[in-house]
């Protein structure tokens, strides 16, 4: 169980916006077939714990503060496109929390930084038929003594005519010394979109993570590595789509050693402020347990509905597995 909430007030001044916040987080691990080691319970001088409830049960609360300062845009118009430059500034503290012996079940769920600093830099160009968004983001843990330096964030987004999307995030951490098991290059995702003849579309979605957990009792890596691909077609307010998708391990970003996991179909029906569907997906997993390998086949039958304004819901209503 993981529960996150934050609480902020944004202050509209002249040259900037400038939001406080403070948050606070609770988790909660059970785990029934091992005892959870005594000696893990750690308090943390500012507010934040990790206790032990009893053998099976371990919970951690945090919280922290933070400051963002996003400046106003600073813009020029040139005759045929626009030129927007943004900048923020963002500042946190928060307790660190060492749970070395706890399960790592979420990325990011460690709390081992106790004061960081964060410089976002947003370039964009907008045109009438299209548009180029360039995001690079920078932290630094003014307290922490080795690897001040956390990864560097690049978000590359672009559009041509409505006919060629494509977005790309990576996170690279190049510089400082890197901790057991951590590479460079931790992530890398990369979606395109294709719109032609009208109605129909193209989608390739590729992900290379190298963050995954690797489980060394059962000598197996998770995969890290997954490529998918999208046909669609757009007719009236009804859409179509059908995927499939690979995944595996792979040492570096490559194609190799993916095998095909997921089939889906979505159909979906579009309203001006909401939308209702259904969406299948077929799926084939190769589980490793005490007994050994075997093949386990899963499908899944969704109910899809979004609310303009509100959000969307994913709600799964029926499961068949073998």
């Amino acid at each position: 169980f993981n529960a996150y909430s934050r609480l902020y007030i944004p202050i509209d001044a002249k040259v900037a916006t400038i939001t406080p916040s403070v948050y606070a987080g609770y988790t909660l691990w059970h785990n029934e077939l091992n005892t959870f080691n005594k000696n893990i319970e750690y308090y943390s001088p500012d507010f934040g714990a990790i206790s032990l409830i009893n053998d099976h049960l371990v919970q951690k609360y945090y919280g922290g503060i933070g400051l963002t300062i996003a400046f106003k845009e600073i813009y020029k118009n040139y005759k045929s496109f626009r030129h927007s430059i943004n900048n923020k500034l963002t500042m946190g503290y928060s307790p660190k929390l060492l749970q070395d012996q706890l399960p790592k079940l979420f990325y990011d769920d460690l709390k081992t930084y106790e004061g960081s600093v964060a410089y976002e830099f947003t370039n964009t160009l907008i045109a009438k038929n299209w548009n180029i968004n360039l995001t690079l983001k920078q932290g630094y843990d003014i307290l922490r003594v080795q690897n001040p330096v956390s990864p560097l964030e690049i978000k590359l987004n672009f559009n041509i005519f409505n006919y060629f999307i494509n977005s790309t995030e990576i996170n690279y951490k190049h510089s400082g010394t890197l901790s057991p098991g951590e590479q460079r290059l931790s992530y890398i995702t990369n979606k395109s979109r294709i719109r032609f003849l009208k109605y129909f579309y193209l989608e390739g979605i590729y992900t290379y993570d190298t963050t995954v957990n690797i489980n060394n009792n059962l000598n197996f890596r998770n995969n890290n590595t997954t490529a998918k691909i999208l046909a669609g077609i757009n007719i009236w307010r009804i859409a179509i789509s059908g995927g499939y998708e690979w995944a595996g391990y792979n040492p570096q970003i490559s194609f190799n050693n993916l095998l095909p996991t997921t089939r889906e179909i979505t159909l979906l029906y579009n309203a001006e402020c909401w939308s209702l569907g259904t969406k299948a997906t077929f799926s084939d997993y190769i589980i490793n347990s005490i007994d050994g390998k075997y093949t386990k086949n899963e499908a899944k039958f969704y109910l899809l509905f979004s609310l303009k304004g509100l959000g969307d819901s994913n709600i799964e209503f029926l499961n068949i597995t073998k």
